[in-house]
Parts: C-alpha cells; sequence; structure tokens
C-alpha cells in the first residue's frame, strides 16, 4: 500500500479497495472493463504494479534508479527464459 498525500490529488495505491477507508474508491468504476478498452484500443496491456522511489532518496543515491531498472528487468528475463526450461508453468503472462 502506498498512500500518497502531499500531491494536488491525494491517493492510496493498493491492490485491492481497502474497506477500512470509506472514502476510498478506485479510480474507475469498472476497472476490468478500463483495462479491455485500453488494450483493445492500444495493444498494450496496462500495468498491473508500480514501483515509486521517493525523490529525497534518489537525490541522495541517484544510482538507485538504474540499478533498480536493472534488477527488475533481470527478473523479468530470468522468469521469461524459465518458461520455456520445461513444460511447467512458472509464472502468470497476461
Amino acid at each position: 500500500m502506498l498512500e500518497c498525500c502531499h500531491s494536488e490529488n491525494p491517493s492510496l495505491h493498493y491492490s485491492i479497495t481497502p474497506v477500512f477507508q470509506p472514502k476510498v474508491r478506485r479510480l474507475f468504476a469498472d476497472p476490468r472493463e478500463v483495462e479491455t478498452d485500453h488494450f483493445r484500443r492500444t495493444g498494450i496491456f496496462p500495468i498491473m504494479h508500480v514501483v515509486i522511489v521517493r525523490q529525497e532518496f534518489y537525490l541522495r543515491h541517484p544510482w538507485v534508479a538504474q540499478s533498480l531498472y536493472k534488477a527488475l528487468l533481470d527478473a523479468k528475463n530470468h522468469c521469461i527464459a524459465a518458461i520455456f526450461k520445461n513444460d511447467a508453468i512458472h509464472s502468470v503472462v497476461p
């Protein structure tokens, strides 16, 4: 869960609608339909995960963004390679 309340549009990034926050609602009333429509129009599957680095952390450690990207890319490539090693499913693909 990530709370972002320092911006013009406070937001809560969460995988499910939190029942403990009565004022919290989904950005889209029917997210599945919006995802399907986006894919139909663009051919791009919508992102499901977001990684955020705080600006103050990035300013102290400017190498972190590139290192994080490389680590996530390595993980993705490892997962893709594992798909073709045998007939067992190692990951979920859209």
